[in-house]
């Protein structure tokens, strides 16, 4: 037992004597310690797998349809779409036919990469070409948009503005053959199977020059895809020589002729072109007339113009026109220096066999022959209007009396649709206290017809309109001064200040009439451009 004790004392001791030495022993070991600096490593970013694990989370997993559904809401950020063809080619290849869908005349990049790039070509829709002198813009080459235009075989819609020659020089026959752009039309619809764009797709044509004549660019009626065609400072001031287009061969249905200075009988020529039109609107303006040009200079010679030629043209298509809208903004001096014995443009005549006729514009005169008495606009249009826009002046006060009667039988012209309405355009001083303009407007008011009311460029109500003839009546009537005079002093408060008041409100409620029809594209093509933007809302598609 003794030793059995003894022996456990012997093993306590030994075990916590061993602690100790055991630490001792382990610090004791020797250590290499180097005291130069260590190289530095980079670190090394951890691999990730490229591929993700729901490839459907991702933007190339998206379906392409949908893909440039997406891309087409950034059309109009060219940069973050630059910025995705370098992603991978399917983005690449979707990106870029967002961007390179439309280019206009600012986006010089796109047709500097499409000249070095033809394939981006195929990708245009629309075109908005802008031809300027290099030596107004020596950054800018003009024969980029021509290679654009060469090379669109897809092209939709195109707007040529060819600037490049000084406002009103004339174009030798021969000569216009050199133009670029022009020259691909006349390409175009030559025979043979050659490398040509050949429009197959274009159907919105659009060319604004100053120094062109039609027989220049009548090559473009010959387009068999085209059903717009808008001409814009165009002239023909003497009737074709060389005309080669056959009636009734062109597939237009809305034809434009804004601001151009044409003779009457190239433009029934045109008209009679056309299969069958729909949509005519009609601008005859004379200010590049140059009685002191050139002997060469078509622009020297002054354009006859006619109301009844016109109308006789128009009614080869009375079973298709829906649009019809023509004024002549001639200046008034000039047309009495050219006819100093006076004038005679005749009228449209009757529009009853226009079935599908609704909407009509033009100066009282091109409809009624006023000077012969006449006042009721409803025997010469049929019951299909819904919209009339009429212009009238106070150039000749006898002729006042059936103008305004002519105003009130629109109450039997304008009896179609749901919305019916008449704008009426004054030019000069009303003929306030003689007459009052706010009976007839009236009468239409009274039968439902919205109407707006323009005076010397100024819109307002008739309720302001009876307001302001009410006071204009009682300030002639306890004038003892000279009436010439007064008349004079009168008018010119009465278009310039009191008017003033109600024109914003007037233009606010006729406002919503057209702008609100109007789509985001049609816009863009008739706000700058046309001098009726509401036109985008009545023509047909």
């Amino acid at each position: 037992m003794k030793r059995l004790q003894l022996q456990s004392k012997r093993r306590a001791s030994i075990s916590s004597a061993s602690s100790p030495a055991k630490r001792a022993r382990s610090v004791s070991i020797s250590v290499k310690v180097n005291h130069d600096p260590m190289p530095l490593e980079p670190l090394k970013t951890p691999k990730i797998p490229a591929g993700p694990k729901n490839t459907q989370a991702c933007l190339g997993g998206v379906p392409e349809e949908l893909l440039l559904n997406i891309l087409q809401k950034l059309r109009y950020s060219p940069r973050t779409l630059a910025k995705l063809c370098r992603t991978d080619r399917r983005c690449k290849r979707v990106a870029e036919e967002v961007l390179y869908n439309k280019v206009t005349a600012f986006d010089h990049e796109k047709a500097r990469a499409i000249a070095a790039t033809p394939r981006l070509a195929l990708h245009v829709r629309s075109c908005n070409a802008e031809i300027i002198d290099d030596f107004y813009h020596p950054e800018y080459r003009k024969d980029r948009f021509t290679q654009v235009i060469a090379k669109a075989v897809n092209i939709h819609s195109l707007h040529v503005s060819d600037s490049s020659d000084w406002p009103g020089e004339h174009i030798e026959h021969d000569k216009h053959q050199s133009i670029g752009w022009l020259s691909l039309f006349h390409s175009a619809v030559q025979s043979g199977s050659g490398p040509v764009n050949r429009f197959a797709h274009l159907s919105n044509l659009k060319i604004a020059s100053a120094h062109l004549s039609v027989e220049h660019i009548a090559s473009v009626l010959s387009l068999p895809s085209l059903k717009v065609l808008e001409l814009q400072h165009i002239h023909q001031t003497t009737p074709f020589v060389n005309w080669s287009i056959p009636d009734s061969s062109c597939s237009i249905q809305t034809l434009r002729l804004m601001n151009t200075m044409m003779d009457v009988t190239a433009v029934a020529h045109i008209i009679s072109a056309m299969k069958a039109l729909r949509n005519f609107t009609y601008l005859r303006d004379t200010l590049v007339w140059e009685p002191f040009g050139g002997e060469h200079s078509a622009l020297s010679t002054w354009a006859c113009h006619s109301w009844q030629l016109l109308g006789d043209a128009l009614r080869k298509h009375h079973d298709s026109l829906e649009t019809v809208m023509a004024w002549d903004s001639s200046d008034k001096d000039i047309i009495d220096i050219v006819y100093p014995d006076g004038h005679n443009y005749g009228t449209f005549g009757s529009f009853q066999a226009f079935s599908k006729l609704k909407h009509c514009g033009g100066p009282i005169e091109a409809f009624l022959d006023v000077a012969a008495g006449e006042a009721d606009l409803s025997v010469y249009f049929p019951p299909t209007v819904s919209t009339f826009r009429i212009t009238m002046s106070t150039d000749n006060s006898a002729l006042w009396t059936p103008s305004l009667s002519a105003l009130a039988s629109l109450r039997d012209v304008v009896r179609d649709g749901t919305r019916r309405k008449v704008d009426l355009i004054w030019e000069g001083a009303l003929p306030t206290p003689t007459l009052s303009l706010a009976n007839p407007l009236e009468i239409l008011k009274q039968t439902g017809i919205e109407l707006r009311l323009t005076i010397n460029s100024r819109t307002l109500t008739v309720e302001k309109l009876k307001e302001l003839e009410s006071k204009q009546k009682g300030s002639q009537t306890g004038s003892n001064y000279d009436q010439d005079e007064d008349a004079e002093e009168s008018d010119r408060e009465y278009s310039d200040a009191e008017l003033a008041e109600e024109e914003n409100e007037g233009e606010r409620m006729w406002r919503t009439d057209y702008d609100d029809a109007l789509t985001a594209e049609a816009a863009d093509e008739f706000g700058s451009t046309s001098l009726f933007p509401y036109l985008a809302a009545l023509e047909s598609p």
